[in-house]
């Protein structure tokens, strides 16, 4: 195996990959990269921690076709600091890899392409064409409420869903909730549910970041595929049953505050300043306004005032700012609505103008 590539276009090809390598795993080809060659000046570069499989197609030339796997943190650390222009790589008996540019000659210690993971096959696998800025804002809607709690497996990634013409992603951590649905063409199709685990949603995140228009999607059980024209990413879904989460959303309510997000969140921010983690906000409405408190033994105490749009009987409830802040700063609307039942029970959080996206808190005791 032998070819030349620009710096650049593998510096990007190897960038990917130092995301999902394991290097603390007892495999030591979860920390390598493997390069093959298999057509003409065509370069995939794979990588894995067994749970997320990712290939970066990369434009080379003088080629000749071949494989070998390498350290990941070893061969990005040198083309980092290669100068600009073209460099030369070719396979070299007992699996080491030589690494030239002009004057500047690396050899590194390779291995076995045969000893390195196999890859999910996904080419029997139909691709839909799905939006890509529409499953970012969906990605970027509900991966802060994702349980980061190990020992519950069944929350500790987004559950997807879609029968065709609208797709749906829930987060929770047994705190908040959030759910957001999007129109989608294509009529891909998931109708019983996937969850997704976290890491496999930031690498999809990574792969769509910086594209327009659309990318491959599928899914074979128990892989879901991603493919832009780069990038081919197989994450292995998390076997578990996602909580049946229409029973934690309030279907009714009995007081209704709107108000302006962008003074909720600033004055909860305010708040925040004063609490330690573990404290929460006092939040109390009553007629045309909102009054938030916090007091924490250790620095002070906080009170802000709010004008809101509000009738109903005084309520005062406890609440963690960080869980309302972090849904607020995915509202894109000016107004938001909170519905309100007893002190006691979870709120419901959405914009105004939309019933596609709402976040449920659970109260504290204050």
């Amino acid at each position: 195996m032998k070819f030349s590539v620009q710096k650049q276009r593998l510096q990007n090809g190897l960038k990917a990959a130092q995301s999902i390598v394991n290097r603390k795993s007892t495999m030591p080809n979860l920390s390598n990269v493997l390069f093959r060659v298999r057509k003409d000046n065509e370069l995939t570069i794979s990588s894995t921690d067994l749970n997320i499989f990712n290939e970066e197609l990369v434009e080379i030339k003088n080629s000749v076709s071949g494989a070998i796997a390498v350290s990941s943190k070893g061969i990005y650390d040198i083309i980092n600091n290669m100068p600009e222009g073209l460099i030369n790589l070719e396979r070299k008996d007992n699996n080491w890899l030589e690494i030239t540019s002009g004057s500047i000659r690396y050899k590194l210690v390779g291995f076995s392409s045969q000893d390195f993971p196999s890859i999910p096959e996904h080419r029997d696998s139909e691709m839909t064409a799905i939006s890509s800025e529409m499953f970012r804002s969906m990605i970027d809607k509900t991966l802060f409420s994702v349980c980061s709690d190990e020992t519950r497996y069944h929350l500790n990634g987004v559950f997807f869903e879609s029968d065709g013409t609208v797709a749906r992603m829930v987060s929770t951590d047994g705190h908040r909730l959030s759910k957001v649905e999007c129109s989608i063409d294509g009529g891909f199709n998931i109708a019983d549910g996937v969850i997704i685990p976290k890491k496999g949603l930031i690498e999809i995140r990574r792969a769509i970041d910086s594209m327009s228009g659309t990318f491959g999607i599928a899914w074979a059980s128990p892989y879901l595929f991603i493919q832009t024209s780069n990038t081919t990413l197989s994450v292995r879904l998390i076997d578990a049953k996602f909580p049946p989460y229409s029973n934690v959303i309030p279907s009714k309510h009995s007081r209704e505050v709107s108000i302006e997000k962008e003074k909720l969140f600033s004055a909860l921010r305010r708040a925040k300043v004063m609490l330690t983690d573990s404290k929460g906000v006092k939040f109390t409405v009553k007629k045309g306004q909102v009054l938030i408190a916090g007091t924490d033994p250790d620095t002070g105490e906080f009170n802000e005032e709010i004008e809101v749009d509000y009738k109903g009987d005084e309520l005062t409830m406890g609440f963690n700012p960080s869980y309302v802040l972090e849904f607020l700063s995915q509202v894109e609307e000016p107004q938001i609505t909170i519905e309100l039942n007893e002190e006691l029970d979870p709120c419901l959080i959405r914009p105004l103008d939309s019933q596609n996206y709402l976040g449920v808190v659970m109260p504290m005791r204050i």
